[in-house]
């Protein structure tokens, strides 16, 4: 009963808020209904042309540093290929009206200067078979496609339809760095790396003014992955656990979080930096003009000045651009010697 009044209460009370007072035209269901299938179809458009421009730029990253990811390599063929099944949902509707998809597996994009592109494939080209093996809903996965080629090092073949003209091309596959580069949607000016792959966010890739700096973001993501950064983290977070546990036992008051977290925060700065070292040597190795990339640190210290002077898990902004500023012409010093493109070790 007190539930009740109470509501009736509120409702009385909220039905004596202000309200608009001009006399609005009236929208149509179906027009509405239309407008928001266009949007949707606007906002597609603009997220696959965002992770275009990063897989475009992080593809030479990727690349030239193959032999620097050790054993976490895997074939590529440079290029994009989907059936509407790939999608679900809403983006379904506005995926097959992009590319005009069907159940066939269809190229979208060919990556410069990958196989793909060198040996001639186009997109709305149709893919049949790859490694004489036919491509169906049900078995799509390119790199499984491919796993028999890659370990052997042959060239791979691929039959096409092109025009309703069946044709048959083969490419001979390179090695890339197993870190794909995805664009996830959130305002925020960030990118991450979880170990497996980099990120990029939509924010970030709105801020980045230029190739040359979307480059540096992704070579310095694709260094926290060489570099085992998360790895690293992962054990100091549980080296502090445990000495967190026994400082637990010996005092009586539990510290075992605010050790991990501790344990975890350890190195952070030291990472950051070894990240923009280390990436901007891949981003050197895969041929962008780093010269401006310290620049990238002023504009971002203009952007979030409270990390100009101070930082907490990152360097300071001032210092990253400093620091930057010594590995780029560090890099030209090597580029001018004639020497390779690795980073200084200890």
């Amino acid at each position: 009963m007190i539930r009740n009044t109470t509501l009736s209460l509120l409702i009385m009370a909220l039905s004596a808020c202000s309200a608009p007072v001009t006399r609005q035209a009236g929208i149509d269901n179906s027009h509405s209904e239309t407008e928001k299938t266009l949007q949707r179809e606007l906002a597609f458009q603009s997220q696959v042309n965002r992770s275009l421009k990063a897989q475009r730029i992080g593809l030479p990253i990727l690349r030239e540093s193959a032999s620097h990811c050790g054993s976490n390599t895997a074939p590529h063929l440079g290029l994009l290929a989907f059936t509407r099944a790939h999608f679900k949902g809403e983006l379904q509707e506005a995926a097959s009206k992009h590319w005009q998809l069907s159940d066939e597996y269809k190229i979208v994009e060919v990556f410069a200067n990958s196989p793909a592109s060198k040996a001639g494939l186009k997109p709305g080209d149709v893919v049949m078979r790859i490694n004489n093996q036919a491509v169906t809903p049900s078995n799509y996965e390119l790199r499984k496609l491919i796993a028999g080629p890659y370990t052997t090092g042959l060239p791979v073949p691929v039959d096409i339809m092109r025009a309703g003209e069946a044709q048959t091309l083969t490419l001979d596959m390179e090695v890339i760095c197993n870190y794909p580069v995805n664009v996830v949607s959130s305002d925020a000016v960030n990118a991450y790396a979880d170990g497996k792959a980099i990120y990029i966010t939509s924010g970030m890739m709105r801020f980045t003014e230029t190739d040359e700096e979307l480059a540096t973001v992704i070579g310095h993501e694709l260094a926290h992955n060489q570099m085992d950064h998360i790895g690293k983290q992962s054990n100091n977070r549980m080296l502090g656990v445990i000495l967190g546990a026994i400082v637990t036992v010996a005092t009586g008051v539990d510290v075992t979080n605010l050790g991990g977290n501790m344990g975890a925060g350890a190195f952070s700065q030291d990472f950051e930096a070894e990240a923009d070292y280390v990436g901007i040597y891949a981003t050197a190795r895969a041929g962008y003009d780093i010269k401006q990339a310290p620049n990238f640190w002023r504009r971002m210290g203009a952007e979030h000045p409270a990390g100009i002077a101070h930082g907490a898990s990152h360097p300071n902004t001032a210092n990253r651009y400093l620091a930057l500023d010594k590995a780029v012409q560090e890099i030209a010093e090597k580029q001018t010697a004639g020497l390779a493109l690795a980073p200084n070790l200890k």
